[in-house]
């Protein structure tokens, strides 16, 4: 005997049936379609996340802040003529502005445009939805403190009562 012992393989280190080089060459990589099914969707979700997140770059981020700021005094309004003043000096006119900031028009492609910078995808829809102000009870201890206690908005917690005075012969809801 040579000293490898009966039955033992020749092949060099690393080379034989039951290494790992092996395996990968003849086992996943080259019999297995779930194995490349998976490597092909995990290769699509990669190069669609990058995509989604670094196609816009700053843009959707300063959209959204824009419109964030120039609508801020919303959370201001207390009463139905607070309402009616923020939307119409403030919602419209950012909503869709007719004057650059220095009072010169704009330019007849950019009319309509969200805060002059943004194209609208479809109309612009403003609604109201109200929580009961009797949605939820105070505990005795705190009733000093407040007297408004508003549950998460649902369907079952909504407001559906006419809200002010009607105009023109119709309810606000």
């Amino acid at each position: 005997g040579d000293g490898t012992g009966a039955g033992a393989s020749m092949a060099p280190a690393g080379e034989g049936h039951g290494s790992i080089r092996h395996q990968l060459t003849t086992g996943i990589f080259s019999s297995n379609p779930k194995f490349w099914e998976s490597m092909s969707y995990l290769v699509f979700v990669a190069v669609f996340t990058w995509v989604v997140f670094n196609s816009q770059g700053e843009a959707a981020f300063m959209m959204v802040n824009d419109i964030f700021t120039a609508l801020s005094s919303f959370e201001a309004i207390t009463s139905i003529a607070d309402w009616w003043t923020f939307h119409d000096k403030v919602f419209s006119a950012v909503v869709f502005p007719n004057t650059w900031y220095n009072g010169q028009d704009l330019d007849k492609q950019l009319l309509g445009n969200v805060n002059g910078k943004y194209a609208l995808m479809g109309a612009v829809g403003l609604r109201q939805q109200r929580v009961k102000t009797d949605s939820c009870k105070i505990r005795d201890r705190f009733q000093s403190v407040t007297n408004l206690c508003l549950e998460d908005m649902s369907s079952s917690t909504e407001d559906r009562a006419p809200y002010g005075s009607p105009i023109g012969g119709s309810t606000l809801l």
